[in-house]
């Protein structure tokens, strides 16, 4: 095998190795620590904040395309991960959800994703009905009208429990989950 094709190899898995890891994305497809978005009232723009920035930035992207919360929650549609854990919740009903009392749920909406061991994210926003299609992004037209904002943390999977422990203990409505038999913090979300 010659060099360049080594190199090639190398730099591929290097490129597959930072894309498969679960972490809160900016509009570059890239992991960051942290981020908080504002959407302005009226349109699908948006101001960004992360630790790369020195001040919030209008964003070229449109929440309903490729951009940040795409990019963060493609990670779970598109992964193939058997060890992916996530939680997506949402406290506006699923209109195909009906339910023979009267549920109540905590008024939050979010989510987060982890790979057994590895890091993952926790995303919190205020997008009513964000994304209704549990296995692809949609951003809802609804959404439009009034401002909204998200915040994503990146966190080490040890922090798994504990924001399991706070959403079953917040009564969230949890829309879809996967969590593995084996693992312990099942009985937190299900």
């Amino acid at each position: 095998m010659g060099y360049f094709s080594t190199l090639q190899i190398l730099l591929s898995l290097q490129y597959f190795a930072v894309h498969s890891q679960l972490g809160c994305r900016d509009d570059d497809n890239r992991i960051v620590d942290w981020h908080i978005a504002y959407k302005f009232p009226n349109s699908f723009s948006y101001a960004f904040l992360s630790p790369n920035d020195v001040e919030w930035r209008l964003s070229s992207a449109d929440l309903r395309g490729n951009g940040f919360l795409k990019f963060t929650f493609d990670q779970v549609f598109n992964s193939t991960d058997p060890g992916l854990v996530y939680g997506m919740y949402n406290d506006e009903m699923s209109p195909t959800l009906n339910f023979t009392y009267n549920p109540w749920y905590g008024h939050m909406k979010g989510l987060f994703a982890f790979t057994e061991n590895d890091p993952g994210f926790w995303l919190s926003h205020s997008v009513p009905k964000l994304s209704m299609k549990p296995a692809e992004f949609s951003y809802p037209e609804t959404s439009k009208r009034y401002g909204q904002h998200f915040l994503c943390v990146s966190l080490n999977y040890s922090a798994l429990e504990a924001i399991g422990m706070f959403l079953f203990n917040s009564y969230v409505h949890c829309l879809v989950e996967l969590l593995e038999d084996n693992n312990q913090s099942t009985w937190l979300i299900a």
